[in-house]
C-alpha cells in the first residue's frame, strides 16, 4: 500500500482561476491544501477470485478500481488495484509544518486503510469458506501461503 501527499493544483482548473489568477489560490487557501492519494495493491500470490471479490468489496466502500496500463510478466501484484483520493487542508505557518502534519495524516490513513483491507479479505475468505466444496482449489492455495492459519 502506498499513501502520498502532494500539493493540490486542482484549483488551477477552475473557471475562477482564469479571471482572478493566483489571487484565487490565495482566497481558497491552496497553499495549505494537499492531495492525498492511497493505492492498495494486492499480492499476486492470492488467488484471482479472492483478489476480485476483495476489490469489489473495496469498491463498495468508496474506492476506485483501476487497472495497470502495462502488465509485466514478473510483477508481484494483481493487475487491478484500488485507489482512494481526497483533498485536505492542513494548519501551519510554514511548508515544513504542513508537510509534517500531512505526513502524520498519511500514517494514520495508511493504518485505517490496511485495517479495512484486512477486514475485506477476512469477509471474502469467510464467504468462500462457507462454500468450501466449490472452492477447494482456492483454499488449497490459501493454505499453502499461510493465510488460513489459526482459527479460521
Amino acid at each position: 500500500m502506498r499513501v502520498s501527499a502532494r500539493k493540490y493544483n486542482g484549483w488551477r482548473k477552475s473557471p475562477m482561476f482564469s479571471k482572478l489568477g493566483g489571487l484565487y489560490g490565495l482566497m481558497i487557501g491552496a497553499k495549505f491544501m494537499r492531495e492525498i492519494t492511497a493505492k492498495v495493491l494486492l499480492r499476486d500470490i492470492l488467488p484471482y477470485e479472492v483478489c476480485e471479490r476483495t476489490l469489489e468489496d473495496l469498491k463498495g466502500k468508496g474506492y476506485e478500481i483501476e487497472s495497470k496500463s502495462v502488465i509485466r510478466g514478473g510483477d508481484k501484484y494483481h493487475w487491478e488495484y484500488a485507489t482512494y483520493y481526497t483533498v485536505r487542508e492542513f494548519d501551519g505557518r510554514t511548508d515544513d509544518e504542513i508537510k509534517a502534519r500531512a505526513k502524520e495524516f498519511c500514517k494514520k490513513l495508511k493504518e485505517e486503510i490496511s485495517e479495512e483491507v484486512m477486514e475485506s479479505l477476512k469477509t471474502v475468505i469467510e464467504e468462500l469458506y462457507e462454500y468450501r466444496d466449490i472452492y477447494d482449489d482456492v483454499f488449497d492455495e490459501l493454505e499453502k501461503i499461510g493465510v488460513l492459519r489459526g482459527g479460521m
